[in-house]
């Protein structure tokens, strides 16, 4: 069995993917199950729940599946694999998470689930109408979001959302223009009260990184 990244952990044992299928596992043989059907991309733990995120080939869908370990219920929230890019850590603000989800009128945008994770709504559609913004590359540091984003007008940038509408918006457009300030692949680590990018200087472009610090304004 081939396991693909990433490796979660949940209650002393591991949620990865191989075959298809989402696993979970204590380290040994007798110990390793199938959890659900399709591969899991991102996930994380609020309770005593492990939420996953990814796509099922089998019902052709993106979907969430919250369990405790042994029993799954799913929400599948439709589209093709192609459409949506999560990985490592789904965020959280509160009892809510925080996804790239796709619909055919907005791309691939911002969603937030309610309380019950189980119903999703758009939070911004960041690049208006059909194309994408994709947002990524997630981190979370005051109670705010940080993620990075293309509106179509500053390139892939960094923005934070509070959860709302209104407080969704562009923190800095570090390289002016439409450039790229952000590798496709790029992400957000956080460390203490501090933000830490991979970002580019201007006429660098996004493969000639410099390293930035932020408080998160």
């Amino acid at each position: 069995m081939r396991a693909r990244y990433p490796w979660l952990y949940f209650n002393e044992k591991v949620i990865f993917s191989a075959q298809g299928f989402t696993w979970i596992t204590d380290g040994t043989e007798a110990g390793t199950v199938r959890l659900t059907s399709g591969y899991t991309n991102a996930g994380v733990v609020m309770g005593d729940y492990f939420f996953g995120f990814g796509y099922d080939f089998s019902m052709a869908s993106t979907r969430l599946f919250k369990s405790d370990g042994t029993t799954v219920e799913v929400t599948y929230l439709h589209g093709n694999s192609s459409d949506v890019t999560m990985y490592g850590t789904i965020p959280r603000l509160n009892n809510k998470l925080i996804l790239q989800h796709y619909h055919v009128n907005t791309g691939a945008e911002l969603s937030i689930s309610d309380e019950t994770q189980q119903n999703f709504a758009l939070l911004k559609d960041i690049k208006p109408g059909a194309q994408s913004s994709e947002p990524r590359g997630w981190g979370i540091l005051n109670d705010r979001v940080f993620f990075l984003a293309d509106d179509g007008i500053n390139g892939n940038e960094i923005w934070s959302t509070d959860g709302t509408a209104d407080g969704t918006a562009l923190l800095k457009n570090i390289v002016s223009g439409t450039e790229n300030s952000f590798r496709p692949t790029g992400g957000i680590a956080v460390s203490g009260d501090k933000l830490h990018l991979l970002a580019a200087s201007a006429g660098d472009g996004p493969f000639s990184p410099d390293l930035y610090i932020s408080d998160g304004t």
